[in-house]
């Protein structure tokens, strides 16, 4: 604020300036005239020499233009492309604001109309959602002129950020869904799918849940805990409830031997003595009342390890190449000449995310590599080794369902697992029901363990031992 003093002649120019309103304004030497909210004030200028001598200049401090947003979530109802819309009150004027949709959404866009003087509308588009899942995207409201999210106004409860959680509903019968299979397993034809039906009434309308049973031509394998399995009639079967991961280990090493017979056959020829336990057998065509003597390898695990738990990856280095550690009993060792631990044939990750989870499934399958992983419930301490023997893609190469084998099913069959997600810390994937339709909150894939076939350590001893 510039003044200017008259007459230029005055020996004594100086002068006072205040306000007699400073909760609305005050004079400022540096930046002028400064104010906090709306309302009026005088700013006062006199004459240090003579008081009669002064200036009263009016300030009427105008309300800043605002926004209000109401923050509950807006639901699209349907998971076809569309689009809906949302308004947003302004106040005072136009704020000079945009939206901003948060992270890497690539399904919704917006455009604005702020031609009405009291609200602006914000219209969001939808693309077609081809996932089993609701999508989910945040929206806020960024001030152009200072760059800052804007938040409710003073006085309001809660300062946070203005934030409108957008819904777009998931899709019941997801488009051109892909189901990708473990590398040696043949798919099952249309005849041998049972579709799951909920509540054992009305079939669901997804065609990628069904159960699929074992017969004498699948090549899957499911060694199941015989204590669930064979009829009291039958006699008592060898305890084994803690043995999932036994029956686990067992089904990845069956597919294991099936893949390198070739190898194997080979390989004994290099050794002398019993090779009798090189000798796997696996009987599809027993009743279940003889699923103890089903598997060579669960007998072998059965022998020694009784009912005690373990766990996968533990399980499989027993067997193939690694010699006893503390308790464990003597291991059979089978490829000990081959294999160690650093020959990266068996890996077992932590899962922590819906990515990590994908591309483990996916390099795995990419790899041809048997599948495991164990699920855990978020309440308590249990933990179940199960064997996954394909995986359902959506169009948009998610996966949304898995195929298991899973020793504490009675049924002899694999049987299929929706995956879903949950809006809370932990990020894993967690199960979904089909028989029941329902989302399990409390179980989720805690940790994946892949078994290659080890084709170069095989031919690099060969290699070696001509």
């Amino acid at each position: 604020m510039n003044l200017e003093l008259e007459p230029f002649s005055a020996t004594n120019k100086n002068y006072t300036i205040k306000s007699d309103n400073t909760e609305i304004a005050w004079p400022d030497r540096v930046q002028g005239i400064r104010a906090q909210k709306a309302g009026t004030a005088n700013i006062i200028v006199e004459s240090e020499s003579n008081p009669e001598v002064k200036l009263i200049i009016p300030i009427k401090v105008k309300k800043r233009p605002e926004i209000i947003v109401d923050d509950k979530p807006l639901n699209y109802g349907s998971s076809n492309p569309g689009q809906t819309s949302f308004a947003v009150k302004t106040l005072h004027g136009k704020l000079d604001y945009t939206p901003e949709i948060q992270g890497n959404v690539n399904w919704l866009t917006f455009t604005v109309d702020n031609s009405a003087d009291d609200k602006d509308i914000i219209n969001f588009k939808f693309a077609e959602n081809k996932t089993p899942w609701d999508k989910i995207a945040y929206v806020k409201f960024k001030n152009k002129k200072t760059g800052k999210y804007i938040g409710k106004p003073e006085g309001r409860k809660n300062q946070k950020d203005f934030t409108v959680k957008i819904i777009q509903a998931k899709n019941t019968n997801p488009p051109n869904v892909k189901i990708r299979w473990v590398h040696g397993v043949t798919p099952p034809t249309e005849s041998e799918k049972t579709r799951i039906k909920y509540n054992n009434d009305t079939q669901l309308a997804v065609p990628y849940a069904f159960t699929w049973t074992e017969t004498a031509s699948t090549n899957f394998f499911n060694a199941r805990k015989a204590s669930y399995v064979q009829p009291v009639t039958a006699g008592p079967a060898i305890p084994d409830t803690n043995a999932c991961w036994a029956k686990t280990s067992t089904n990845m090493l069956h597919w294991w031997f099936e893949q390198n017979k070739e190898n194997i056959e080979k390989y004994k020829k290099t050794l002398q003595g019993d090779t009798s336990l090189y000798d796997v057998s696996y009987d599809r065509s027993l009743p279940d009342s003889k699923e103890s003597t089903k598997s060579s390898i669960a007998s072998v695990f059965s022998k020694n390890f009784k009912n005690a738990g373990g766990d996968m990856f533990s399980g499989i280095k027993w067997y193939l190449y690694e010699q006893p550690l503390n308790y464990r009993p003597k291991a059979p060792a089978l490829f000990k000449e081959i294999f160690n631990k650093d020959s990266g044939l068996i890996e077992q990750k932590s899962v922590h995310s819906k990515t990590e989870f994908e591309n483990m499934i996916k390099n795995a399958l990419d790899s041809k590599k048997a599948i495991g992983f164990a699920v855990r419930r978020d309440r308590d301490q249990f933990w179940h080794g199960i064997t996954l023997w394909g995986a359902a893609f959506d169009a948009e190469d998610n996966v949304i369902a898995i195929y298991i084998a899973d020793s504490n099913d009675s049924r002899n069959i694999i049987n299929a697992w929706g995956i879903h997600y949950q809006d809370s810390p932990r990020k894993n994937p967690y199960i979904m029901r089909f028989d029941l339709n329902a989302y399990d909150k409390n179980l989720y894939i805690d940790t994946v363990i892949t078994l290659d076939k080890g084709e170069e350590q095989f031919k690099k001893f060969f290699d070696t031992h001509k």
